[in-house]
Formats: structure tokens, sequence, C-alpha cells
């Protein structure tokens, strides 16, 4: 008898009227992987649904987002970076977010969702971490690769005679 599998749970983040109007959704991690059973997947889908509608709900009377856009997250383009998920098994191809984005999702997104990783027995966001979108990932630590090859060429360029002389 092989074990059942359960249902993948997914919260849908555009639909076809996004599509359409050429909408592009972006995904910010808001905490670290976490590994749930089975039985307790729909009761956390369920806590952390009713924290973001309630923080919705505030956010919406206090006047800091409108129902139909949201909140703005800036990005910074020209700081991308690569990360390694902690197992050090996949590498991403990452843009954080401002300085004054990553305050404000710091500061009301996180201590909710924080709240419910613990009380499901998981890990809280990274403390010193940075709040980034991924837009790209390969399997794999790719630091290691990356920095080799930028010795490499750094050391083809040096010897190919186009290094600077002090005298």
């Amino acid at each position: 008898m092989s074990p059942k599998k359960s249902n993948p749970k997914s919260i849908q983040t555009s639909n076809k009227q996004d599509i359409q109007n050429n909408n592009t959704y972006l995904h910010i991690s808001l905490s670290r992987p976490i590994y749930l059973p089975a039985p307790s997947v729909d009761s956390f889908l369920a806590d952390i649904s009713s924290s973001m509608a309630s923080l919705h709900s505030a956010a919406r009377r206090q006047g800091h987002c409108n129902s139909h856009k949201g909140k703005t997250i800036h990005l910074r383009p020209h700081n991308a970076t690569i990360f390694v998920n902690d197992n050090q098994t996949r590498s991403f191809l990452s843009i954080p977010v401002s300085d004054e984005s990553s305050r404000w999702a710091k500061r009301l997104l996180l201590p909710p969702i924080d709240a419910t990783m613990l009380r499901f027995g998981q890990k809280t966001y990274y403390d010193e971490g940075i709040m980034h979108v991924s837009i790209a990932s390969v399997k794999g630590n790719m630091i290691p690769i990356i920095l080799k090859k930028r010795k490499h060429r750094d050391l083809k360029h040096t010897t190919s005679g186009n290094e600077s002389n002090i005298s």
C-alpha cells in the first residue's frame, strides 16, 4: 500500500484579466521555506489568510492602500544579486526591495506571518534577511562557480597585457 499524497495548496496571484492587461506580479518571500504535515496545511493557510485579511482591512481604514491597487513595492534592479537557499540546493538571481519598501514590509507584514510560523513550529524570517524578488533560479550553489569564472576572467585579462602599470 502506497502512502496517500496530499493535494498541493497554492494561493492564486493573478487572473486572466491581469494577463490580458499585461500586468506583471512578482513574488516576494516573507518567510523561510516551510514544511508542514498534510493535516496542518489547511489550518496554516486559514491562519495566514485571516492575518492578511485583518492587516488589509486595517491598512484600508488608515488609507495606506486601496482595495484595487494595493501597495507598490519598489525594487533596486542595479543591486541584483545571487542568493542561495539554506540547504545550498538552489541559487536565485534576485532584485532587492528598496530600503523604504523593505522597512514597510518588515514592520507591517512580517509580525503576523512570523507569529503564524511560530504557532506552527516553523522558523521566522531571517534576522538580517534582505527582502527581494527572485527572477530566476537554478539547481545548486552557483556562487563558487561564478567566483571561479570571474577569477579566471580577471586572470586572463591581466595576462593578456591589459593590466595597468603604476611606476
